[in-house]
């Protein structure tokens, strides 16, 4: 018993991210939405995917936020569907998975311009329609999430939300929707 306890303790103090439960596992369903037909280049989708993973790997995880596994969750299944052979966002996802610490991952953006620019693509991508007109709306989510604080951001995102409703997030992280209320 005693070595039980010491070993949790070890874990915690070892791992920033200990959480090990396979419900964090983002498990997207690829081809869900089609890639190529999104006016986003492969390359572009391969960055965002990349600030994705480094967002959930050096802010979120050590983060005190109660609904940060359901975030990492989300923003990795995104970061997957971007970009389905993303190292980066394969190798973050499975580390929370399984437990282990994450290694800091480099990213050229601060977390505040980062959202900037996710809130500004999804306005782009929402005026294009068909997929595009899909995929903006969880951008914004993830711009309103990751930078709370940005009026226009968070205004937008509510107003969505209240014109539209919640978003359902399962094709992203493979998890049942929601019933209560999450930005």
């Amino acid at each position: 018993m005693i070595i039980k306890i010491l070993a949790l303790n070890f874990t915690l103090l070892v791992s920033p991210c200990a959480w090990g439960d396979s419900d964090v596992l983002a498990e997207p369903k690829h081809g869900w939405l089609k890639n190529e037909k999104l006016s986003m280049l492969p390359l572009e989708r391969e960055t965002t995917a990349n600030h994705l993973s480094a967002y959930v790997a050096n802010h979120l995880i050590k983060s005190k936020r109660t609904d940060r596994t359901t975030w990492a969750t989300r923003l990795l299944g995104l970061a997957l569907i971007l970009h389905p052979e993303n190292p980066r966002a394969i190798q973050t996802n499975q580390a929370i998975a399984r437990g282990t610490s994450l290694p800091v991952l480099e990213s050229e953006l601060d977390a505040e311009v980062f959202a900037r620019l996710l809130y500004h693509r999804s306005r782009g991508l929402a005026k294009n329609g068909g997929p595009d007109a899909i995929l903006a709306p969880f951008l914004l989510a993830a711009a309103a999430y990751i930078a709370p604080y940005l009026e226009e951001t968070a205004f937008e995102h509510e107003s969505r939300h209240l014109r539209e409703g919640a978003l359902n997030w399962t094709p992203f992280s493979g998890q049942a929707p929601d019933t209560k209320r999450t930005r």
